[in-house]
């Protein structure tokens, strides 16, 4: 795909994205983002090094760690970081983004008017394995149920396993991108376009 292909598909959109267990928990968000921002679309990205109270590390970014972007608020205690994303207006305190896609578990619980909250969905290992804090992690799942308005499932079997045990959400709106999808990337850049020109689903 040229570069002028990319920029008529996926026009300018200001897009949030959690970084915040890129380092440890997922190597398949980070290695999406740095694919992402080599690539020569006119997105502007903001980048969350924390985010949410649940998986908050001590030890987060003080700088951006990519080539592109700029790096969101920063928490550097689980107190501010509890303040901070469960604050009522905090789809004003992100400045209205586009889209926000959350990474890591954690999602918020807040209604968005405009912006378009993605959700990645990699494990559900917590609902069998009672040494992973599956209490936080349920609950971060169970509020992207309600309030995200896509989930990205990293394969088929997790897709099934969420519809299993959230049937209210809208299978139409799982979509399915694993590492060994046919371009990833692109399958994600169209998501959010698509995200961003259709309708939010509104809480369920």
């Amino acid at each position: 795909m040229t570069t002028a292909h990319r920029c008529h598909i996926f026009p300018r959109l200001h897009i949030g994205y959690d970084i915040s267990g890129t380092n440890n928990h997922s190597h398949f968000s980070h290695t999406m983002l740095q694919t992402m921002l080599s690539f020569e679309v006119d997105y502007r990205y903001t980048l969350y090094s924390s985010f949410g109270e649940s998986y908050f590390e001590s030890h987060v970014a003080p700088v951006n760690p990519y080539v592109r972007g700029t790096l969101g608020p920063v928490q550097h205690n689980k107190a501010a970081a509890i303040e901070f994303w469960n604050q009522p207006q905090l789809e004003k305190a992100l400045n209205h983004l586009h889209i926000l896609h959350s990474n890591h578990f954690w999602c918020p619980s807040q209604p968005f008017n405009e912006t378009r909250l993605i959700y990645t969905l990699s494990d559900l290992s917590f609902l069998t394995d009672s040494s992973l804090s599956s209490i936080d992690c349920f609950d971060g799942v169970f509020n992207a149920s309600i309030c995200a308005d896509w989930i990205i499932a990293t394969s088929d079997a997790i897709k099934l396993d969420f519809i299993d045990l959230f049937p209210h959400f809208p299978t139409e709106r799982i979509h399915v991108i694993s590492p060994s999808s046919e371009s990833p990337v692109e399958q994600l850049l169209a998501l959010y376009h698509t995200a961003w020109t259709t309708p939010k689903k509104g809480f369920i």
